[in-house]
């Protein structure tokens, strides 16, 4: 199932980020940030924050739809969350234009924003990509990319196939009731 990728809390995401590291950042080592982030919330907790498609590139890993919103030009008049709050790309760095809230992500989630971001504050895009690149769960597509199953990460963080099932089933409920609303 294909999940629907919850913008708002990802823009979030990246707005507390950005704040905790100066305002404004290498737009590759925010993605690996976020793919890190993501990881550990999936590994952890058994959800994903951003409810993104995981996907090897030869850089890394990324999140696919918050690199889409990055790196691909807009649209003229074509307004959204993240285009409200999250600038384009110059000189391969993203700022926040307007501070958003924080109110859709849990203390939980915005302290392990802020671990992450301590723990790979003195590193650059390019330690980034060293970093993501020795995770079990990225292959090299040579060139293209390769979807990550969020399975393939839960069986390296030790996950049981019952857990495993457990884990996608909850995802699916709550990708169902986003679709709803």
């Amino acid at each position: 199932m294909k999940y629907k990728f919850k913008e708002e809390k990802t823009t979030q995401a990246v707005a507390k980020l950005l704040e905790l590291n100066g305002g404004r950042m290498n737009y590759m080592k925010l993605i690996k940030l976020l793919y890190l982030i993501d990881r550990e919330a999936l590994i952890s907790w058994g959800y994903s924050i951003s409810f993104d498609n995981y996907c090897s590139m030869d850089r890394g890993p990324i999140l696919s739809t918050t690199y889409s919103l990055i790196i691909e030009e807009k649209k003229p008049g074509h307004n959204s969350y993240w285009t409200d709050h999250i600038s384009e790309p110059a000189h391969y760095e993203v700022h926040v234009k307007k501070n958003p809230s924080v109110g859709r992500l849990s203390e939980a989630e915005l302290d392990l924003i802020t671990r992450i971001s301590v723990e790979y504050y003195d590193k650059n895009q390019w330690d980034m990509v060293d970093i993501v690149h020795g995770l079990p769960e990225w292959e090299n597509p040579n060139g293209s990319s390769l979807p990550i199953p969020i399975e393939r990460i839960l069986e390296h963080g030790k996950y049981t196939p019952k857990e495993i099932y457990e884990v996608r089933q909850t995802m699916d409920a709550s990708s169902f009731l986003e679709e709803l609303k």
